[in-house]
């Protein structure tokens, strides 16, 4: 990466940090562009020239959260273990990226309720959705293996984004270790 291109990342960061500022101040309802300018320490033009809307800001900051929970479990989904250690793993990393980024996971689960983003605009659902099929395989897995019981996946997974919800809203405020997230999910995974 040039020089040029890795300072052009450094600002686009700059300004994603600049409007979690400003959703946490104001909301996303209420964010501007002229008050990510201010808490990015740009002038607003430098805003438009990277993002030519809010709009442009929600996507990317959606695209950056799912984006890091799916790039994250790479290592966990490829390594050789039981399915239920692999789903411990995964989850265990990912909650460890929510504590650590609970500005933006908060907004990652605020947002989609609150501005209307057009499909085609919508690059976050694909990693949301490779997420999402990641974990489901593997308790497919798990299941086929007798490891977990039968399940019915919406129920199962609405369970896991309720884990995440609540590191995020419920103010949890020390980090999961592995024996947390096994007594969180022990009622969707353990056999019967």
């Amino acid at each position: 990466m040039n020089r040029k291109t890795a300072e052009r990342d450094q600002r686009k960061k700059i300004i994603l940090g600049g409007a979690l500022k400003s959703y946490s101040e104001k909301g996303i309802d209420k964010m501007t562009m002229d008050d990510i300018a201010v808490h990015s320490d740009f002038g607003k033009a430098t805003i438009y020239y990277y993002f030519p809307s809010k709009e442009d800001i929600v996507c990317s900051l959606l695209e950056m959260g799912w984006r890091n929970l799916w790039e994250s479990v790479e290592e966990s989904v490829i390594e050789n273990v039981s399915p239920k250690a692999k789903f411990v793993n995964i989850l265990k990393q990912m909650s460890d990226i929510v504590f650590h980024e609970r500005l933006l996971y908060e907004f990652l689960f605020t947002a989609p309720r609150n501005i209307k983003i057009p499909d085609d605009k919508a690059s976050w659902k694909d990693f949301q959705k490779r997420t999402y099929a990641t974990l489901q395989s593997i308790v497919d897995d798990g299941m086929k293996s007798g490891e977990f019981p039968s399940i019915e996946p919406n129920l199962f997974m609405k369970a896991v984004g309720g884990i995440f919800h609540g590191i995020v809203f419920m103010g949890e405020q020390k980090r999961l270790e592995e024996e947390d997230i096994e007594k969180l999910i022990s009622n969707f995974i353990s056999p019967s």
